[in-house]
């Protein structure tokens, strides 16, 4: 990968903020950070902050019940 490719796999991480990046592992197919980002940054605000407030215990994933829920 040349020097050219590697700054544009990159670029996402620009559109993203550090508490994200740190929470989830990301792929940006298709340059979807940065359409969002240009074409719909409103939708890419509440993106972020739902990812931000978003947490799941490994508790609640591992938890029986089927499908009822406490």
């Amino acid at each position: 990968m040349n020097d050219f490719d590697q700054e544009l796999g990159q670029t996402w991480k620009q559109q993203l903020p550090t508490s994200i990046q740190l929470k989830y592992e990301i792929f940006n197919f298709n340059h979807a950070a940065e359409i969002l980002s240009q074409a719909f940054p409103l939708e890419l605000s509440e993106i972020t902050i739902a990812l931000e407030n978003f947490w799941i215990s490994k508790k609640d994933i591992l938890a029986g019940g089927g499908s009822e829920s406490d």
